[in-house]
């Protein structure tokens, strides 16, 4: 909530592009910065301080939670100007940016934050995937979801909103599920000859094939993963590279059934804790949990 004070420290900063000398309210940042602010472009975001909302005058200051540099992004997003760039803004800022255009409604600006914030990924997908989740953006969720590893959300799952925590696991072992459903898939054997062709190497090469697999778990959620399954990656005859097309037609059918990740954020608690047990499945064994290498 912003606070109002009566006076402006003697030392304390104007921002060089917020210091108007007409009718204005005057912000101050967490980091001590003053943005003088014309009060008639402030309605254009919904929920931000107007001069009704300070009867007895225009005098005060408001401090504002926000660091200098994320206001000063989003005042220019409320005033008839250009609006600036935000392709090459550090991703930090960026976050921030995006959380204050959402706190505050500031409707000029909460599309391009959300196409920006989905321009980072795969990189930083879970702090995208948190905005997304928050601010109810499905789509990005969709996008955010997958691209999120097991390491990742082991590393910050303390950090991490239960909301999200949810969500995420409720995904992952759906992923295992359709996971488990490509590894059953494959074909007994490649031909009509049952695998009796002297040259035939179905059995050792599909076998490494799910080696290659296994090690996507956790790491990589997503159709491409069906792209191992490929002829490039069997050492043998037409037979058995005939039989990899097979294999991979059906593994990317199962995976094209496999839900959204917005579907696994409905219905979810926001005030569940986060649990212990949680943590103990997320026990790393090159990242990739016991029961995970066990179905493989």
């Amino acid at each position: 909530m912003a606070e109002a004070t009566k006076h402006e420290d003697s030392d304390t900063r104007t921002s060089e592009l917020f210091n108007v000398t007409d009718i204005y309210l005057v912000f101050r940042s967490c980091d001590g910065i003053l943005f003088r602010i014309n009060s008639g472009f402030l309605e254009n975001a919904e929920s931000f301080p107007t001069p009704k909302d300070f009867p007895t005058g225009l005098d005060e200051v408001v401090d504002l939670p926000e660091q200098a540099s994320t206001l000063e992004l989003m005042f220019q997003f409320m005033h008839p100007r250009r609006q600036p760039p935000l392709e090459n803004v550090v991703f930090d800022t960026l976050a921030q940016l995006a959380e204050a255009v959402e706190k505050y409604q500031v409707f000029s600006a909460l599309q391009v934050c959300n196409l920006t914030m989905a321009n980072t990924l795969p990189n930083h997908a879970l702090e995208v995937l948190e905005y997304a989740v928050k601010h109810n953006y499905p789509g990005l969720s969709d996008r955010a979801g997958p691209a999120v590893t097991l390491e990742i959300i082991s590393n910050a799952a303390p950090k991490v909103s239960p909301k999200v925590i949810q969500a995420w696991m409720r995904f992952f072992n759906k992923w295992i599920e359709c996971m488990h459903a490509v590894r059953e898939s494959r074909p007994s054997y490649c031909n009509q000859y049952a695998g009796k062709d002297p040259q035939c190497v179905w059995s050792q090469g599909s076998s490494s094939i799910l080696n290659l697999l296994a090690r996507t778990i956790g790491k990589q959620s997503d159709i491409s993963v069906t792209d191992l399954i490929s002829p490039a990656n069997i050492d043998g005859p037409w037979c058995c590279r005939n039989g990899i097309i097979e294999w991979q037609s059906k593994a990317r059918a199962i995976l094209s059934g496999m839900p959204r990740f917005s579907t696994f954020c409905s219905a979810l608690i926001e005030s569940v804790s986060y649990p212990e047990c949680v943590e103990s499945k997320l026990q790393q064994s090159g990242h990739v949990p016991w029961y995970v290498l066990r179905r493989y």
